[in-house]
């Protein structure tokens, strides 16, 4: 462990919480992340999430530092947590883009309230929810995600109808490219 990890006492000072600055502190988890982006995909493999709008069926996050990008894709059966194989000046957002994904740039809640979030079900929506702080019970699918996180319906629209996505050449791995998102 490194001197600088926080320091989690369970058995003593109240069930997990951080003796260095406290359970419910000012400071984030998200601090020290140069971007946050969660994207939006249109992929569905099982068959109830088709009626979902087109392009808006999955949704995950990614997050940017000077290190790095790390993609956090909660799936069905299991949630993929990934660094991606690309140095940290690499636009992944518009890689995303370029793949017919729509991406939302976000900044997490400074802090969030101690009590537990809405109860709902564990979906993409749900995860993405979390991670970013956001408790909105209203908010069920990526669509309304993307809305409430401020996106605009012209340019889903606009993506939705005119965008092509772009095959690579090569193979995600033959380039080095990101893999992404696993499929659901």
């Amino acid at each position: 462990m490194s001197a600088s990890a926080p320091v989690m006492d369970v058995a003593s000072n109240g069930a997990g919480r951080d003796m260095h600055s406290g359970l419910y502190s000012d400071s984030s988890p998200m601090d020290g992340w140069r971007e946050i982006h969660v994207v939006f995909c249109g992929q569905a493999q099982i068959a109830w999430l088709r009626w979902l709008r087109a392009g808006f069926r999955h949704c995950f996050v990614v997050f940017g530092s000077r290190h790095g990008w790390i993609t956090f894709d909660p799936l069905s059966c299991w949630t993929d947590i990934r660094r991606q194989p690309v140095p940290g000046d690499f636009d992944l957002p518009a890689w995303y883009r370029a793949q017919g994904m729509i991406t939302v740039a976000v900044s997490p809640a400074r802090s969030v309230l101690p009590k537990p979030a809405p109860a709902g079900p564990f979906t993409c929506v749900e995860a993405v929810k979390r991670v970013l702080g956001l408790r909105d019970r209203m908010v069920l699918t990526p669509y309304q995600l993307y809305r409430r996180l401020g996106g605009d319906p012209s340019v889903a629209e606009r993506e939705r109808q005119y965008h092509t996505p772009q095959t690579p050449s090569r193979s995600p791995i033959q380039t080095g490219r990101p893999i992404g998102p696993a499929r659901t």
